[in-house]
């Protein structure tokens, strides 16, 4: 394990999220910042909920609710906007192109 591994392994993340207009809004991380911060071994977060409470969990109890405007953008495939396609829709949408 590298120095920097154990590093990790003590710390406790905050991130807090603060809009334009100065109100504190969610910043739960998303699954990709999960499975990194997990990889890291980070050991504990701290995030802003709407409203500005502060929410603290150890990373082997969070549970990520959210994909990031970036995953959905690929997963739907580049649209902006839409929601992403599952693997069934997409296999009947490339069949119906191939029909056409």
């Amino acid at each position: 394990m590298t120095s920097v591994n154990k590093i990790f392994k003590k710390l406790t993340l905050y991130v807090v999220r603060v809009s334009y207009d100065g109100t504190v809004q969610d910043s739960a991380p998303c699954m990709d910042c999960t499975r990194t911060m997990n990889h890291l071994g980070v050991k504990r977060i701290v995030y802003s909920t709407i409203g500005g409470a502060l929410t603290s969990c150890k990373m082997s109890d969070y549970i990520p609710k959210t994909i990031t405007l970036g995953r959905r953008y690929i997963q739907s495939d580049f649209q902006l906007g839409k929601k992403p396609i599952d693997e069934e829709k997409q296999k009947k949408l490339r069949e119906k192109e191939k029909d056409s």
